[in-house]
């Protein structure tokens, strides 16, 4: 039996609605001009992203897809782009889907669409904590043109201008727009750890979810690693005579997250025994 492959073209030649997640990371500045760092810690750090990114093949293989979303880090940004049209899910699994629950209206192609990207946004995120440094970004929905290192368009202007004035903390948010095109999605059981709500309203990828893969260890092991980062941070931050305020908020927002999301999953799981918070 011979299986066809067949190519896929990820990047665009137009505009096109995609899926758009724009990341920055915070600090990168700092963490290249700061003394003892070494070229190999940069390179450990950025080539980690492209391979992680791009280390799917272009081609369908049955009913399984594998694939590389069109993918660029420049300076302290990375971009990732995603067809919209990306998934079809086989009949077996959408009818599988509708008897389970007859009355909802999840797209079984949307949802693996929203679960790639948490995936590629976690792997980011988690990897940027291990090297110290904060991360912070959007997902929107919206027209943009995306060709290797050539990239343009208002849903891009949309992500990077959700990313700069309304996320503020390390979180990658949904758009309106975005919680609108998954918004049947969202709210199912596979993603209601996936996707949370903070305190003012808006919705972000729960990386913490993932320490453990992200971290190579178990759930207890990686939630004291991610503890003493954060900890050692907030220590350091709020030690020297001139404090960057803005920078402590950011470490104090992600310890309040990580109190609150990953303590009680210790709790539920361990007892109060290994659940410690973070002093703020």
């Amino acid at each position: 039996m011979i299986i066809q492959k067949i190519e896929i073209p990820f990047s665009t030649d137009k505009y096109e609605k995609r899926l758009i997640i724009f990341i920055d990371l915070l600090g990168f500045k700092n963490y290249i001009l700061s003394d003892g760092r070494k070229e190999d810690d940069f390179i450990a750090l950025t080539s980690h992203f492209q391979k992680n990114v791009s280390e799917g093949a272009k081609y369908i293989k049955g009913n399984a897809y594998s694939y590389s979303p069109t993918f660029n880090f420049f300076s302290d940004t990375i971009i990732i782009s995603f067809p919209l049209e990306l998934f079809n899910a086989p009949a077996e699994c959408k009818k599988f889907t509708s008897e389970a629950d007859p009355y909802n209206d999840i797209n079984i192609d949307k949802l693996n669409l929203l679960f790639s990207a948490v995936m590629y946004i976690c792997d980011i995120q988690l990897h940027s904590l291990k090297h110290g440094l904060l991360s912070r970004g959007c997902v929107t929905i919206g027209d943009v043109y995306h060709n290797k290192n050539t990239w343009f368009g208002p849903g891009l202007i949309e992500a990077y201008e959700h990313e700069s004035k309304i996320a503020i903390y390390p979180r990658v948010i949904l758009s309106k727009n975005a919680h609108e095109y998954f918004k049947n999605e969202v709210v199912t059981n596979f993603c209601q750890n996936l996707i949370i709500q903070d305190l003012d309203g808006l919705f972000y990828v729960n990386y913490i979810a993932f320490i453990h893969s992200k971290f190579n260890t178990n759930y207890c092991n990686a939630h004291c690693i991610l503890r003493d980062i954060i900890d050692s941070n907030i220590i350091m931050l709020r030690s020297k005579k001139k404090q960057k305020l803005k920078e402590l908020q950011k470490w104090e927002w992600l310890s309040m997250y990580f109190n609150t999301y990953s303590n009680d999953k210790l709790k539920k799981k361990y007892g109060d025994d290994l659940a410690e918070n973070i002093g703020i």
